[in-house]
């Protein structure tokens, strides 16, 4: 719970007490409508060399050190940003812990539309996707 001064408010401020509260919040960086990759990278867990894509998404909406995002479908956009700079993989994990898809080409691309919330489906970070393709990395 926090207290955010709204300042003066007059009649041109917003059309409305709920729309004045999101542009407070937005000006703060406490909420947003996107997240680039790089932040995604930048937040990643140092213990996880995976990370299911439901727990990308719940950790924008549970953790004080990230945004939140107005709509949970944002974060499908930068995994696919971020696997179409070549930042992340994407991938589904098997139950004997194979990576079925893995998806890292940016050649292939991935669009929005592709990308699956749960905990059956991952990302990986370049520098983790590397040694799973060429063991000798």
């Amino acid at each position: 719970m926090q207290t955010i001064d709204l300042g003066l408010i007059n009649s041109s401020a917003a059309g409305s007490l709920a729309e004045l509260y999101v542009n407070r919040l937005r000006e703060r960086d406490e909420i947003t409508d996107a997240v680039g990759p790089n932040k995604l990278v930048k937040a990643w867990p140092p213990a996880h060399k995976e990370w299911t894509t439901k727990a990308v998404r719940d950790a924008y909406f549970s953790s004080p050190t990230l945004p939140r995002l107005l709509k949970a479908d944002a974060i499908k956009r930068t995994i696919a940003d971020g696997v179409n700079q070549k930042l992340i993989a994407y991938a589904g994990k098997t139950p004997s812990g194979q990576y079925d898809p893995l998806i890292f080409d940016p050649a292939t691309g991935v669009d929005e539309a592709d990308i699956e919330i749960s905990d059956e489906m991952v990302i990986i970070r370049a520098k983790d996707v590397e040694h799973i393709i060429d063991p000798l990395v």
